[in-house]
């Protein structure tokens, strides 16, 4: 809720029960007054204010976490999450605006991650910023431990397709979903939905293979994976209104090949996957460590929110 006075705006941020926004304009009051009516209250009556000025003074811009008044063994907290309070005079028309606009998109980015890895609804803010973070840092930690016993691509699967985990495929991704079946004869490992009617069919296969020969030719384990991938494209195309029945929007779906580890491919040939994926139209093979660095640039995006 948003509340111009006299002398300044006061931003109230409340424990979301459906999202919501208020604005108000209480030009006989002042920022002090408004606070002041969500001030502490004991159950002895004692009250605490948090927000005091001289009058007329420019008091600046402040925001406060949900303060705690303590009174015995007793503790009494806000029921708002935080308060942002700034003075007419520190208001700059400009400023302003691009900085609500970077911590709308702050708070944007990290609910998307919190819906995608399935984490429970919170008010935006501090809060929900570390649980994403502390969680994304596990995940990709303990999915570099689960590399690291080169697994089969059933146990890959079974640890991406956890809820919290999904994000590991493409944190950007609006949602991803495993197993989705294609009639009775398809069934991707995963399909990525990155934009309304933009897709990504994901074919999982094993970390420990290698990509390339020592020739630097696809080895045979890759070729079948990108084939599959094409023969999900051409069933898509011979089966349009079914598909989008399925999925909506569908129509000319990107295809990703997750394989092997970028330390198997020889040093000589480091550019042979760039130049394939070049000249694949559609469809793209990657390396668990792309994965991996894709979530770690995520993380430290994050961190500086």
């Amino acid at each position: 809720m948003a509340e111009l006075a006299a002398d300044g705006v006061v931003v109230i941020h409340w424990p979301a029960q459906e999202q919501a926004f208020e604005f108000e304009a209480s030009l006989h009051r002042t920022a002090q007054d408004i606070t002041g009516l969500h001030r502490l209250w004991a159950s002895s009556g004692r009250s605490a204010t948090f927000f005091q000025y001289d009058a007329g003074s420019d008091f600046g811009a402040y925001q406060m976490w949900r303060p705690e008044l303590i009174e015995g063994s007793a503790t009494v907290r806000t029921n708002w999450t935080r308060m942002d309070i700034a003075s007419l005079d520190s208001l700059d028309s400009v400023l302003v605006e691009s900085q609500a606009v970077e911590y709308a998109e702050n708070d944007v980015q990290v609910a998307a991650d919190a819906y995608l890895m399935g984490l429970a609804p919170a008010s935006p803010g501090k809060e929900q910023q570390d649980r994403v973070i502390a969680e994304l840092e596990f995940a990709i930690d303990e999915f570099e431990r689960v590399l690291a016993r080169e697994p089969d691509e059933k146990l890959i699967q079974q640890y991406l397709t956890i809820k919290r985990n999904r994000i590991l495929l493409d944190p950007s991704a609006l949602s991803i979903m495993p197993q989705v079946k294609l009639g009775a004869e398809y069934v991707p490992d995963f399909v990525i939905q990155a934009a309304e009617g933009q897709y990504v069919l994901v074919e999982i296969e094993r970390p420990a293979l290698p990509l390339l020969t020592e020739k630097g030719r696809p080895r045979a384990e890759l070729v079948h994976a990108q084939q599959q991938v094409k023969d999900w494209f051409d069933w898509i195309g011979r089966h349009g209104e079914y598909a989008r029945s399925v999925l909506p929007g569908i129509s000319e779906p990107e295809g990703w090949v997750i394989m092997g580890r970028r330390s198997s491919i020889p040093a000589q040939h480091r550019n042979v996957l760039a130049r394939e994926n070049v000249e694949a139209r559609r469809l793209t093979t990657k390396t668990y460590d792309d994965l991996l660095d894709r979530a770690r640039q995520h993380l430290a995006n994050l961190r500086q929110l």
